[in-house]
């Protein structure tokens, strides 16, 4: 029946040992399946956050982005460049910085404009800012209100117009101060007119400095259109019914008419009904006397389109009639295309996150299934533990049936002595009865020798501040082990003779020097050795356990102390012991070499922390 049971237990081991290495497979192919996965996600959310990044501090106009609280959270290399503070110093600030102080563009201006951002989603106005350096200067912003990471964001681009906002004041001076001198000079020339009439050298004089001034404003003029014409944005002037009165070279170039052509042509053949209507509510604002900026989108003779932010400033007469508008052209298509093209990547990369969030919840989930995995590998871990500590109490069993048997042939070989000298006289025969009382006593302690060493083993302790004399450790193994060693095996011993004690767990030394001198007696098959020595200072205790075996190849010394391996016979062992031995001495903080060659021995080096 037993054998019976052994074989039940035996096929039960092995198909929860198969199940739980099947579920393991299963489960790490999916958990690598699942990890690959989400690396490549992360590659791909890397590549568009490098993509973004890229076109984000690639564009050449400056850009910051801040919340609604003003908190500036970003800013590309242009702003950086141009405000000249660090980008460390730009995100610690707040958008008040771009108040330079000066009404009305402070900050409660910009708030403003911020406040209509968020209504209408894009606002468009000229600022005057000023840098780190107290250094002033023009700006053109644009405001658009977006979500970037699902959070609400202002986008704000800034465009230097300094050089065509101080070219266009130039010109407006240029324009008074022509105004001014032809008012001068025509009272002058009337004044001279009625002098001339008298006196014609005096004329002449005069209309040769005429002539000069002439030339004088001749030269300003063309220095005016030069600077226009060198601008990079277009320059017209349109009457009321958004006529072209006057348009500069860029102007043609933006709205790819040939040179000279705009003029006379109406606003209107480049716009349809919807942008057609933005540009009549600018128009009112102009009749209105009020200047504004503002995006509109264009349609050229070829199909195309462009994007175009217009700055419209009344124009007026001598006598300070609005007679139609200045206009200011800038070509924003491509600065369109690429907030597309972001816009198009944040879109991308808030999917991304959401697929990874979701991910990383079923990772969560995998995580836990694998954590109650690992706990029931644990359990079941621990039971074959047990089991091989019931393998090595029958090894115990076996020797104390012997061991014990031999002592109790001395002990019952007096008693029946005894009992036949008893009927006789004691002093008669006290010669006789000496051996056969000291036979009793050598049974009686050898007995008392196996029963000590027994309960070493019986110990459940965790301590590793108990006493432990590494010597007496040892040989109470070999009392345990003596059946199988003696007649067979020849123990040499080196130990130190004094200072044996540190302090480690009694009973798990016990159970490792066990394993270890049981493994050397069965490598020996007829006769041989087994060399033991102990040497022990103040840090550490270093025992050395070398037999004379049949050894281990090289493939199998580096997996001795896995779980289950064994190279015994089926039957004769579970492949626990050294994984058992290897573990305590772990828990020990100790450490265990293995040196072994085929056919040469084995040699086991124990190296414990003294506690």
């Amino acid at each position: 029946v037993s054998a019976v049971v052994w074989i039940i237990n035996y096929l039960l081991f092995v198909i929860v040992i198969s199940s739980i290495l099947l579920l393991l497979k299963r489960f790490n192919a999916k958990f690598l399946k699942l990890i690959n996965n989400l690396e490549n996600k992360n590659k791909y959310i890397k590549e568009k956050e490098s993509n973004y990044t890229e076109i984000f501090n690639a564009v050449t106009d400056a850009i910051f982005i801040f919340d609604r609280d003003g908190n500036i959270t970003d800013a590309n290399e242009a702003m950086i460049k141009m405000l000249k503070y660090s980008k460390k110093e730009l995100l610690s600030n707040h958008a008040k910085m771009l108040n330079p102080g000066k009404a009305p563009y402070d900050y409660e201006n910009f708030s403003d404009y911020v406040k209509q951002t968020v209504q209408t989603g894009k606002s468009f106005f000229e600022w005057y800012q000023k840098d780190k350096n107290d250094n002033y200067f023009w700006l053109e912003i644009t405001l658009t209100y977006t979500k970037i990471g699902n959070k609400d964001r202002v986008l704000c681009v800034a465009k230097n117009i300094d050089k065509q906002k101080k070219a266009l004041i130039e010109l407006n001076e240029y324009k008074k101060d022509l105004e001014l001198k032809v008012k001068i000079r025509t009272e002058e020339l009337e004044t001279v007119n009625e002098e001339l009439k008298a006196n014609n050298e005096e004329l002449n004089i005069l209309n040769e400095n005429l002539d000069y001034q002439k030339g004088i404003i001749e030269q300003k003029e063309k220095r005016l259109k030069s600077i226009i014409n060198n601008q990079g944005e277009g320059f017209s002037i349109n009457d009321t019914d958004e006529n072209f009165v006057m348009a500069t070279h860029r102007a043609h170039e933006i709205f790819n008419v040939p040179e000279g052509k705009l003029v006379g042509m109406n606003l209107k053949e480049f716009f349809d009904d919807t942008e057609w209507k933005k540009i009549k509510e600018q128009s009112k604002l102009r009749k209105e006397n009020k200047r504004s900026s503002y995006e509109v989108k264009i349609t050229l003779k070829d199909g195309s389109q462009k994007n175009l932010i217009v700055t419209g400033t009344p124009d007026y007469d001598d006598e300070g009639n609005i007679t139609g508008t200045i206009a200011n052209f800038r070509d924003i298509t491509e600065r369109v295309i690429k907030e597309k093209k972001l816009k198009e990547l944040n879109e991308e990369l808030n999917v991304v996150n959401e697929e990874l969030s979701e991910t990383n919840q079923e990772l969560f989930f995998q995580k836990n299934a694998l954590t109650l995995t690992l706990k029931k590998l644990k359990e079941t871990q621990n039971k074959l533990v047990q089991s091989e500590k019931m393998a090595s109490l029958g090894v115990l069993a076996a020797g104390i049936a012997h061991e014990i048997n031999n002592p109790l042939n001395y002990i019952m070989g007096g008693v029946t002595g005894l009992e036949k000298m008893c009927k006789e006289q004691i002093q008669e025969n006290k010669e006789r009865v000496k051996p056969i009382m000291d036979a009793i006593k050598e049974g009686v302690k050898r007995t008392g020798e196996i029963v000590s060493g027994l309960s070493y083993f019986s110990r459940k302790s965790n301590s590793v501040k108990e006493d432990c004399d590494i010597n007496l450790i040892i040989d109470n193994c070999l009392i345990i082990l003596k059946n199988k060693i003696k007649d067979k095996i020849m123990i040499k011993k080196y130990y130190q003779s004094s200072d044996n004690i540190i302090k480690s767990n009694n009973g798990k030394l016990h159970q490792v020097f066990l394993n270890i001198l049981s493994n050397a007696e069965q490598s020996i098959q007829e006769k041989g050795i087994i060399t033991i020595s102990t040497e022990i200072d103040n840090k550490f205790a270093v025992i050395s356990i070398e037999d004379n075996g049949k050894g281990i190849s090289k493939e199998n010394i580096s997996k001795i102390t896995d779980p289950f391996f064994t190279t015994k016979e089926p039957g004769k062992g579970t492949g626990l012991g050294l994984s058992i031995v290897h573990q305590i001495i772990e828990e020990q903080k100790g450490t265990i070499e293995f040196k072994s060659k085929i056919g040469k021995g084995t040699k086991v080096i124990i190296k414990l922390p003294n506690n």
